[in-house]
């Protein structure tokens, strides 16, 4: 299930309201467009959220944290074009 534009608002208000959601690996590297290798790697210097245990081997990342990373990501986006200019 892919989080689109549409969709932000309704993720922030829910967010606002206490309800947080963990998403799963696969769901994670769907919505941020990333391998496996390279997500775990921003992972490992810092630039990408941790994961969140859920039981000895299961994992879980913040919807609103990936929903953060994704936005920085675009922000860069914009950034980066008036650098280039």
């Amino acid at each position: 299930m892919k989080t689109q534009a549409a969709d932000i608002p309704d993720l922030e208000r829910r967010i606002a309201e206490g309800h947080r959601r963990l998403i799963r690996l696969p769901e994670v590297l769907d919505s941020v467009g990333l391998s496996r290798s390279e997500w775990y790697r921003l992972i490992s210097i810092g630039r990408a959220p941790r994961a969140v245990p859920l039981g000895q081997r299961a994992r879980a990342w913040d919807e609103s944290e990936v929903q953060a990373f994704i936005a920085e990501r675009l922000a860069a986006r914009g950034t980066e074009r008036k650098a280039a200019a």
